[in-house]
């Protein structure tokens, strides 16, 4: 469940860019700002999960589809 609502977030923070793409100097430049803040965002993910008690082989799987889905939506 929280994979879930971390993926949602990540759609609803790529909505918010993409609504300030205007303002922030056109739809690529927020696609790629929302890259590098999503990414930070999934690496904290990732941290607070290996300090939980999982490996970061564990994580890596849902490191990937967080990451990768909604960056690959803002692509």
């Amino acid at each position: 469940m929280r994979t879930t609502i971390i993926m949602l977030a990540g759609f609803a923070l790529l909505a918010a860019f993409l609504a300030a793409a205007p303002k922030m100097g056109g739809r690529r430049t927020a696609a790629l700002v929302f890259a590098i803040l999503w990414l930070l965002v999934t690496l904290a993910n990732l941290y607070i999960g290996t300090t939980h008690g999982y490996t970061v082989m564990q994580e890596a799987p849902i490191f990937l589809l967080l990451f990768g889905v909604p960056a690959a939506a803002a692509l």
